[in-house]
């Protein structure tokens, strides 16, 4: 029995190792009302900034500190959810740092309930997601970017397959070619080779 003891307790110290060294949160709170955490990984420290020993001791004061206010009562519609629901559940939302860091988190977790089916807490994980969020700011600015061009640019632009059919024009080039719209564009001409070119051989030079 205390060969099994110390490989039990090995085993414990192992698996806790392995989740303090994964990035992130892994967490367990407490239930309603206030959902005070009753675990957290090492790795809330550099999420947050928080030393585990703080968060658990003033968890339900740091949760709304840490806790973007603009994003706070939608954090609290998810908790209340997983509270009378036994599936996951995902969002994506802002804390701010010990530091003042604006950081995006993803979590799951779910709601834990004892035989009697009453809640009695959340499981869950967080994750850091700040670099991802910046790139998708970054790529819907350029998108948005290109599509200014795209569109205000005096010269016509436009996108075509290979047998002579228009993906995409700008207004420039409807305006060239004497219609409305690129929609109108792109509806009426259908065979570029034959529409356009006096010689439709012209352009399979491009091809």
């Amino acid at each position: 029995r205390k060969e099994s003891d110390r490989l039990a307790k090995e085993s414990q110290r192992q698996l806790q190792s392995f989740i303090d060294a994964i990035p992130g949160i892994f967490f367990r709170s407490g239930g309603l009302p206030n959902f005070p955490l009753l675990y957290v990984s090492e790795g809330c420290e550099a999420l947050t900034g928080y030393p585990r020993s703080e968060l658990l001791a003033e968890s339900e004061q740091l949760f709304n500190r840490i806790t973007h206010p603009e994003d706070l009562p939608h954090v609290l519609q998810n908790l209340e959810w997983a509270s009378q629901n036994p599936g996951d559940y995902t969002l994506e939302y802002r804390i701010i740092s010990r530091q003042g860091r604006e950081k995006w988190v993803w979590e799951k977790g779910h709601g834990v309930f004892n035989e009697q089916g009453d809640f009695i807490g959340i499981e869950g994980f967080i994750n850091d997601i700040s670099s991802l969020k910046e790139l998708a700011i970054a790529l819907r600015l350029s998108e948005e970017n290109y599509r200014a061009i795209f569109e205000n640019c005096r010269h016509g632009i436009f996108q075509t397959t290979f047998d002579g059919t228009y993906l995409n024009a700008n207004p420039a080039l409807a305006k060239i070619y004497g219609y409305d719209s690129p929609t109108e564009l792109i509806m009426s001409l259908t065979d570029i080779n034959h529409q356009l070119y006096v010689d439709p051989q012209r352009r399979q030079e491009l091809n």
